[in-house]
């Protein structure tokens, strides 16, 4: 009756309305814009995100972060020899001389083997001057993060 209509039809109203309001909650697309320097850690927090709200990371991306981290850990090695050697620091065994030659020659787009990743590994455990490179990693734009791979490079990476 009137311009306020009867109740049944007031409650049919709400009733649709939480319907949709519900649906809408659970099938929103929800955004998030992270703002911040480089290496601030903005991918870092996404990825936690995705890990914790939804089912996990497909098979094809787990390929790519793998990809991704045989890369960075490629070009950081041959980064911290580089300046290394720039510096004329001395590389204190013959396994290591033999190791670096190796590894100079390693590609950052191919899978990384497990004996390159032991080489890695010796390299950042045996050679200061590796430490000492990794020391000045700020002006090397050499990740924090290397120092943590580079100590369990020797695993199977299959």
């Amino acid at each position: 009756m009137g311009a306020c209509g009867s109740k049944q039809r007031s409650q049919g109203g709400n009733g649709r309305i939480s319907q949709q309001l519900d649906f809408d909650q659970k099938n929103s697309v929800r955004k998030l814009l992270l703002l911040g320097a480089a290496m601030a850690g903005k991918s870092t927090v996404f990825k936690q995100a995705m890990m914790t709200y939804t089912p996990g990371y497909t098979p094809q991306q787990k390929v790519y972060f793998k990809q991704a981290i045989h890369s960075n850990c490629i070009e950081g090695i041959k980064t911290l020899i580089a300046d290394a050697t720039s510096r004329n620091e001395r590389f204190l065994t013959q396994k290591g001389m033999e190791y670096i030659k190796i590894v100079l020659q390693l590609q950052p787009h191919e899978p990384l083997s497990k004996e390159a990743g032991s080489m890695i590994s010796y390299l950042w455990k045996n050679e200061p001057a590796i430490r000492s490179s990794f020391e000045s990693r700020s002006t090397l734009f050499v990740g924090d993060y290397l120092e943590y791979m580079f100590e369990d490079m020797d695993m199977d990476w299959g």
